[in-house]
């Protein structure tokens, strides 16, 4: 027979938040009842109890290649929208300057670069979360993320009127789901970019792609805004969110 688990207080129908192992990231047990408002709140795993859908919620510091292949890439994003404003594309080249052409160079082989460092970056959140990577980065593909997920959202939502934002602890499931969208994004612009540049002697065929190519701009200066925005924020607000983001504290 299992121990009582200990009560705690606050919404209704509360969500668990468990350790998978000690020191390691703690996953949110979502436990909906209907008709009340959800709430993500800590309470110690039960391994007796029935097993649930979870939603990873990252707590350790990051490591070292994490931190960095994120700095460095989010520059090199930086570096191909900017450049990408400029440069020839290959199918206008006969009318383009000799420094448009090497912007497109530069552009094509900074973007293999970052497609390499995007394939580091993922290696490493694999390492970091395993088979509950999926689960962390796209919530909305399970019930209990997308409970989470809009807790979250109507607690966001619910503060704007009141020009009041929840702090970083209470948005991380929203925050993960964000960071997931990046990614997406950044895979169609590595998937689409190598493509062009295997595709270089077919001009017609790499100019299809290019247009296809460019359809995530949009999607990424959004993401871009929203996500180094927010961070802005949490910073502003003294809860040092860029230094654990760089420092891994």
């Amino acid at each position: 027979m299992s121990a009582a688990r200990p009560k705690y207080g606050g919404y209704p129908g509360q969500s668990r938040l468990a350790g998978a192992c000690p020191g390691d990231e703690q996953t949110l047990m979502w436990r909906p009842s209907s008709g009340q408002a959800q709430a993500p709140r800590l309470h110690r795993h039960d391994p007796e109890s029935s097993p649930k859908e979870t939603v990873m919620i990252d707590l350790k510091p990051r490591g070292a290649a994490l931190r960095y292949s994120h700095a460095v890439l989010g520059l090199a994003v930086l570096h191909q929208l900017v450049g990408s404003e400029w440069m020839a594309k290959p199918w206008r080249f006969k009318d383009a300057s000799a420094w448009q052409i090497q912007l497109f160079e530069l552009h094509e082989w900074t973007g293999l670069a970052a497609s390499l460092l995007l394939l580091v970056l993922l290696w490493s959140l694999w390492r970091r979360y395993g088979a509950d990577s999926l689960g962390r980065f796209l919530p909305w593909l399970g019930g209990a993320g997308r409970g989470a997920l809009g807790g979250e959202l109507r607690g966001l939502l619910g503060g704007l009127p009141r020009l009041q934002a929840p702090d970083a602890s209470q948005t991380r499931v929203l925050a993960a789901a964000v960071e997931g969208l990046g990614l997406l994004t950044l895979l169609f612009f590595a998937a689409t970019g190598t493509a062009m540049w295997l595709l270089e002697d077919d001009l017609e065929l790499m100019h299809e792609i290019g247009e296809v190519h460019e359809w995530g701009a949009l999607p990424l200066k959004l993401y871009l805004a929203g996500h180094a925005g927010m961070a802005l924020v949490h910073e502003w607000r003294g809860e040092g969110l860029l230094r654990r983001m760089f420092r891994g504290a």
